[in-house]
């Protein structure tokens, strides 16, 4: 049966910042399709997003979204039709899910009269369908990432939207949670719901898709269909040419042991994890979890009497993260999310700060003169122009931003770094710019954690990986 046409772009201009985020740009899909829209930092693929959500013009060129034309010059009239999820939770988390699924709901029309007995009953009735293991009573805040990803899946259903566009959001989750996310998905195709998952992860076997799209500056380069799709070959021709990591590993680990962590249930005489000054240690887990949830509790995130830290031969208990900076350890979150540098300071003020941590009293004139150090000899090496090293960092793009950040690190000299998922929402050249920087930190003497559920990438950097799971008390110690 051949399907609706639901959406035809035809020689699309869209400018972002200045530049043209899509150039010359042609797309077409059907209703109930699900399309893999592929493309490393810069392709354009926020730029399509941020039409859909309606906070861009249509510069040139034609749209046809269910049967509508989309005039030149104004902005996509039809958002009401389409469900576009960021990285940012869209859900308000002081509300339950059923608030959240039909009281938030764009068909509604007096939103001040809401009957709380028929909500409870649609929302049990729609989480029975798709989602049984979640409950409408739920408050939002209480839920994991992937199930507030799921809830606002829902949202489209409850909203009979046309089209649902997912902006690079589906990174670090583990295995089981893909599984049930795709189970929503394949529900919205089943129900004539479009779908466009954007990213830059060239691996798309949890979703197969009907067809990939592969984007590069602005525009479509190759169509794929999944018995078609190769890996290497779709890297090349994203980056236009082979792709040469900048970096060739090698290990620094040393047989001094910096911190270990023991369980209960195990025989004291063998840490659960041990890591060593200069080694790159990769905790590894299918679903994403108990990786991540070890590395919080040596940022004293999480508190477990199940375990017990030691770190420089001393028990180790953190209360808070200023306690975990006393011990000169680090911290790297999710990749390009949330990169901590002060942005009311240029990149050579913030790059000043580990410095300034030692030597506090400077008299202000001396600090001007180092930064404008700084700025010449870190200004080259980061590609910032000269006349943006003046910017706040809050203007600079994300690479650049975690690029200052790594040589802030560098120079706070840590004992030990810890790194949850560190290129979620990276390309392969910010994966490969981690992955060296990570190296020049093992190079002067830290012991590097790295928690990430993508085995080959930890394989490319790691001396070891410890693989857990929530069901076993043991860690699966292998070296690379």
């Amino acid at each position: 049966m051949v399907k609706k046409e639901l959406l035809r772009m035809r020689q699309v201009y869209i400018a972002k910042a200045g530049h043209r985020g899509l150039n010359n740009f042609c797309f077409h899909m059907n209703e109930g399709e699900i399309i893999y829209i592929l493309g490393y930092n810069g392709a354009g693929k926020t730029t399509l997003y941020d039409y859909f959500n309606g906070k861009l013009p249509l510069e040139s060129g034609k749209i046809e979204f269910d049967g509508q034309i989309c005039l030149t010059g104004e902005h996509f009239p039809y958002v009401y039709k389409v469900v576009c999820l960021g990285k940012d939770s869209t859900l308000i988390p002081g509300l339950t899910v059923a608030e959240n699924i039909f009281i938030i709901n764009r068909k509604r029309k007096a939103w001040n009269l809401v009957n709380m007995t028929n909500v409870m009953y649609r929302a049990k009735l729609l989480l029975s369908q798709y989602a049984p293991e979640l409950s409408p009573k739920t408050l939002v805040r209480n839920l994991s990432p992937a199930d507030r990803r799921i809830v606002e899946l829902l949202r489209a259903i409850e909203n009979e939207a046309k089209m649902v566009f997912l902006d690079d959001v589906l990174q670090g989750f583990g295995q089981s949670d893909l599984r049930r996310i795709r189970r929503v998905l394949q529900d919205l195709k089943n129900k004539n719901i479009s779908v466009i998952c954007a990213s830059h992860e060239v691996t798309i076997q949890p979703f197969h898709p009907d067809r990939v799209v592969a984007m590069r500056q602005g525009t479509i380069v190759r169509c794929y269909y999944e018995q078609d799709y190769a890996e290497q070959r779709v890297r090349n021709l994203l980056l236009g040419r082979e792709f040469e990591p900048t970096f060739q590993k090698k290990s620094y680990c040393t047989d001094e042991i910096i911190f270990s962590m023991y369980h209960d249930d195990i025989d004291r005489k063998r840490p659960y994890i041990a890591a060593k000054k200069g080694e790159i240690i990769g905790v590894y887990d299918k679903d994403n979890r108990k990786n991540i949830y070890l590395l919080q509790m040596i940022l004293g995130k999480v508190h477990s009497d199940e375990y017990e830290m030691f770190f420089e031969d001393e028990v180790y208990v953190p209360e808070n993260f200023n306690e975990v900076i006393e011990k000169r350890i680090s911290y790297m979150a999710e990749g390009t999310r949330d990169v901590p540098l002060v942005d009311t300071m240029n990149f050579g003020e913030n790059i000043s700060l580990p410095i300034l941590q030692r030597i506090c009293h400077q008299h202000p004139l001396h600090v001007r003169k180092m930064t404008e150090v700084l700025n010449k000899e870190y200004g080259p090496k980061l590609k910032i122009p000269k006349k943006r090293w003046q910017d706040k960092t809050d203007c600079l793009d994300a690479y650049t931003r975690v690029c200052i950040f790594m040589e802030c690190m560098l120079l706070f000299q840590p004992k030990m770094m810890i790194c949850i998922e560190p290129w979620v929402g990276g390309d392969l050249t910010f994966q490969d710019m981690i992955m060296y920087n990570l190296m020049r930190m093992a190079k002067q003497g830290a012991a590097v954690l790295i928690a990430s559920q993508n085995m080959n990438d930890l394989r490319s950097v790691c001396d070891s990986i410890y693989v857990v799971s929530e069901e076993n008390h043991t860690a699966m110690k292998y070296i690379i």
